[in-house]
């Protein structure tokens, strides 16, 4: 928690003084959960509002996000086991609600930024504050409920796509990324992200 909040900190520094090529950016994205959940959880669409900076001639691009959605649970009645007196009881898990608000830090590698079309690739950092609401029982151990708990993950999403500039002030990029968690308070979550971003130059 404390290496993001010095992160940010820096990557702020950089965008409030930097002359370099600045752009805002709209970004709609379509995730699948694909981990941990992902049999719970139905797809769904995450918000997201950017600043980036360029670098190296504008090759590279560095910046802040925010972004939030509201992943629909598919209701199903999940089975699942527990471990209680030695030997391995039945129960179920059910997710109610699970919310995401995703603070990023974009980081992408546009080659041939001066032309019309470039292929993109980057990796970006967020840190994932989730709310979940679910309800797990298991014979013989007992039952949790929860309405509404929150957790963190940190993650990485490396991605590709395609920009292209339709003029100097308007860039639409669109791609695939994979998001992947490897550091939380709750189970990693996975999931696939495709993406369109529209981005106004400053």
């Amino acid at each position: 928690m404390k290496q993001l909040l010095r992160f940010l900190l820096i990557v702020t520094c950089f965008c409030t003084r930097s002359s370099y090529a600045q752009q805002v950016l709209l970004e709609p994205s379509y995730i699948a959960p694909s981990g941990y959940y992902s049999y719970l959880l139905k797809p769904g669409v995450l918000t997201e509002l950017s600043y980036k900076i360029g670098f190296f001639n504008g090759k590279v691009n560095v910046g802040l996000s925010l972004g939030y959605t509201v992943l629909q649970p598919t209701k199903d009645t999940f089975r699942t086991y527990g471990w209680a007196s030695g030997t391995f009881e039945p129960g179920y898990e059910v997710i109610h609600a699970y919310r995401i608000l995703a603070i990023g830090v974009p980081i992408e590698y546009v080659p041939l930024h001066n032309r019309r079309v470039s292929p993109v690739a980057g990796c970006d950092f967020y840190f994932y504050i989730l709310e979940i609401a679910e309800d797990d029982y298991t014979q013989n151990v007992g039952q949790y409920y929860t309405t509404g708990d929150n957790f963190w993950l940190e993650a990485l999403c490396p991605h590709v796509g395609v920009q292209y500039k339709i003029n100097d002030q308007c860039i639409v990029t669109s791609g695939l990324g994979r998001s992947i968690s490897f550091n939380g308070t709750t189970y990693s979550q996975a999931f696939w992200k495709t993406y369109i971003s529209i981005a106004y130059v400053l």
